[in-house]
């Protein structure tokens, strides 16, 4: 296996012909959609994640660039949603420092907006399945790129983005900075009054979840916005989750 992935390493390095790295990279999806055949990677997963995942996340001008990082993502979130990449073997490519750099940088991708969808989704299993071990200053790289994503062109993945709250929010430790736990609900919650009831619903579930963590500082949030929002129903459903907590 060993020897597989050095000859994959040394194939879609970012100076290799695209179409090659394109190729290579929608197979290795297809093999990590099947949990048996992808379950022969997890020993290297760290090293397909560093070497070869992460390689092709950074950003080159094109079209033919921007469809690599497409299929790198993709494969990426394909291999952390079916758990193929142990927890200890990501944080080890997080904490070399560039994972959350590039990966960040898909979401705000141009030339596809389902690049953008694509990493929200590895975002998402990025944070549930090593989340509660990232250090702040990770967090604080996450969650400003997060709010972005609320205010993106297409609803699809505003929901989308809400779920990597909700995610956000789920691996948070209930010490973490209550400043900055502040900012990132003042900056969401307008959302629970989006004309999209798809967006609303998905902001409520996620304010939900921070309830469990920081009752107070989701508490101040909803009485801040009762005045500014339309409908109260969302507000009054997430109080009920901080009663709850």
């Amino acid at each position: 296996m060993e020897g597989l992935v050095l000859l994959l390493s040394c194939c879609m390095h970012r100076d290799r012909e695209a179409t090659l790295r394109l190729a290579l990279l929608r197979n290795l999806d297809a093999v990590f959609e099947d949990r048996v055949r992808g379950a022969a990677f997890v020993p290297v997963a760290g090293v397909i994640v560093e070497r070869l995942l992460q390689e092709s996340l950074v950003w080159k001008a094109g079209k033919v660039a921007a469809a690599v990082r497409y299929a790198a993502v993709v494969c990426l979130g394909t291999m952390l949603s079916n758990g193929l990449c142990p927890r200890n073997a990501l944080l080890v490519a997080v904490h070399h420092g560039e994972l959350i750099p590039t990966l960040v940088g898909t979401l705000e991708e141009d030339y596809y907006a389902d690049t953008r969808a694509a990493s929200c989704h590895a975002m998402r299993h990025l944070l549930l399945t090593a989340g509660e071990k990232l250090s702040d200053e990770h967090r604080r790289a996450v969650y400003p790129e997060l709010l972005k994503r609320m205010d993106d062109s297409r609803n699809e993945i505003r929901v989308a983005g809400a779920g990597v709250v909700a995610a956000f929010f789920d691996a948070m430790p209930t010490d973490y900075d209550e400043t900055n736990t502040g900012y990132l609900l003042k900056g969401f919650t307008v959302h629970m009054d989006d004309p999209d009831p798809g967006v609303q619903a998905a902001v409520c579930a996620a304010c939900e979840v921070a309830a469990a963590k920081k009752p107070g500082a989701v508490a101040d949030a909803m009485r801040a916005a009762r005045g500014t929002h339309r409908h109260p129903r969302f507000i009054d459903k997430v109080m009920e989750a901080v009663q709850r907590a």
